[in-house]
């Protein structure tokens, strides 16, 4: 139990003088933590107000008793408003940890290597330290306002949830363990999941995604990649997909053709609103046809093989890019060219050229541009296409 000194140092200061009952009150506070075990600091009262309501804490004097938190495993503080969650850290055994609808600006779990799970959503979130939390499989930290994020160790990490921030960019990078991934509703011009090969969900919806590679994702079962500003997709390589959600975008390509579209769920399959999109690559055009007559936009079609349909290939069907590789020139020709723009794999732009419209013989310099995969997209006579360009 927690012992108060005021009402007893105001008493002796009265009688034996400040010095003094200072003195003794030192002595006593000593006296009680060697007795009853130190304390952990809680200077957020509405913090304390949840552990007294969890039975954890007994008092209101911005602290708790170290002993009663230090073998707890799981805590819920949610919906408690809640702006500092400062002692958190002296709960050194936790492993599930769930703050969320609170009011914390700020959260620093560094070190706190048991934590195994994390839900800080909808709060007012602006940074946050997860250095060392080496065990953490999963992670929601959704509706706040995070400007970026350090993801790097988590090596662990299973469900990850971002939703709703105002992230620009996120690195992925050692995320080995990831399969389960959003990201919707944040300021992502380019994302690179190619890194995360286990990965079986993936929603990005409502960024500004130019460019973005799924060819690396085997086992990808769930792709919402709405509201962006894509320009090609292919998911002919991801032939686990059952529920697809690619409307809203600029796309002029889109690829479905992986051998098992039978598979697809109708429910959230929606390609409408890619008003340059005149031609989908399927299985079987009958069967699209018959199952998805309604998932396109009236001025698209399905088709087996895109590549002998709609006016983009009459543009480009005699246009030649070469050399791929190429060693820093690139030559596009048989194409009176209006803009030519080149994106990585992350789908970041990286160069944009625009042509006088007059010469169907092209040249490219790319000296400036590092070794690797890109993305041309070329643009002719109001259509576009785009294609795969190697620098070597």
């Amino acid at each position: 139990m927690k012992i108060h000194f005021t009402k007893m140092i105001i008493e002796l200061t009265k009688s034996i003088g400040w010095k003094t009952a200072s003195l003794f009150f030192i002595t006593c506070l000593i006296d009680v933590h060697s007795a009853n075990g130190q304390y952990t600091a809680i200077p957020d009262p509405a913090f304390e107000a949840a552990l007294i309501q969890l039975g954890i804490d007994n008092s209101v004097d911005h602290q708790v008793l170290t002993s009663a938190i230090i073998g707890l495993t799981s805590l819920d503080v949610s919906k408690k408003y809640i702006s500092d969650l400062t002692g958190i850290k002296s709960f050194t055994s936790l492993a599930n940890l769930s703050c969320y609808q609170n009011e914390i600006t700020s959260l620093d779990l560094s070190g706190m290597s048991a934590l195994a799970s994390l839900n800080c959503s909808t709060n007012q979130l602006i940074n946050i330290n997860l250095n060392g939390l080496v065990n953490l499989s999963w992670f929601a930290c959704g509706d706040n306002k995070l400007q970026g994020i350090n993801l790097n160790g988590l090596t662990a990490l299973q469900t990850f949830g971002c939703q709703n921030n105002q992230l620009s960019s996120i690195d992925l990078s050692g995320l080995t363990a990831l399969e389960y991934f959003q990201c919707d509703q944040n300021q992502l011009t380019s994302l690179d999941v190619s890194v995360v090969t286990g990965l079986k969900m993936l929603t990005c919806a409502s960024n500004q995604i130019t460019i973005l590679n799924v060819s690396d994702l085997p086992l990808l079962g769930t792709l919402f990649c709405n509201n962006n500003n894509l320009i090609s997709l292919d998911v002919s390589k991801n032939i686990k997909l059952g529920d697809l959600k690619c409307d809203s975008n600029n796309l002029t390509n889109l690829n479905l053709k992986n051998g098992t579209n039978t598979i697809m769920g109708t429910y959230y399959l929606n390609f409408r609103n890619n008003p340059s999109l005149s031609c989908i690559q399927v299985d079987n055009k009958n069967f699209s046809d018959t199952h998805w007559s309604s998932k396109k936009d009236a001025t698209a079609s399905y088709s087996n093989d895109c590549s002998t349909l709609g006016i983009n290939e009459i543009v480009f069907e005699k246009m030649s890019i070469y050399p791929i590789p190429s060693k820093g020139e690139l030559h596009i020709d048989n194409v009176t060219l209006q803009k030519a723009t080149i994106y990585d794999a992350s789908g970041k732009l990286v160069k944009l050229t625009c042509f006088d419209n007059t010469s169907n013989m092209n040249t490219l310099n790319l000296d400036s541009i590092a070794k690797g995969n890109y993305y041309i997209l070329i643009e002719a006579e109001g259509v576009s296409i785009t294609r795969q360009i190697i620098l070597d």
